[in-house]
């Protein structure tokens, strides 16, 4: 992965999950605490149809929505140890 910046000059990461689908994780520009984004950058809706299976469903008119998490210093270090935990052993 490689540091980038945005057009607000907020450092930036992005990177493919397993499915493929293009993540990030960023600097957020709240000004009251530190915190980052951290998730896929397009929102994906999908609803299971029996037969089928999961379907992507088209999201038409003015919809806004995000699917990234927001997460402050605190939430960022209570999470860290678990990571590592799975990054090392394979088990949360």
């Amino acid at each position: 992965m490689k540091r980038k910046l945005t057009k607000r000059r907020f450092a930036y990461y992005t990177f493919k999950d397993c499915s493929g689908d293009v993540c990030s994780v960023q600097k957020s520009s709240t000004a009251t605490q530190d915190r980052i984004w951290l998730g896929p950058e397009v929102l994906k809706v999908q609803r299971f149809t029996p037969g089928k299976g999961w379907e992507e469903v088209e999201l038409l008119g003015e919809i806004v929505g995000n699917n990234r998490m927001h997460l402050n210093l605190r939430q960022v270090k209570a999470l860290l140890p678990i990571l590592q935990k799975f990054a090392e052993t394979g088990e949360i």
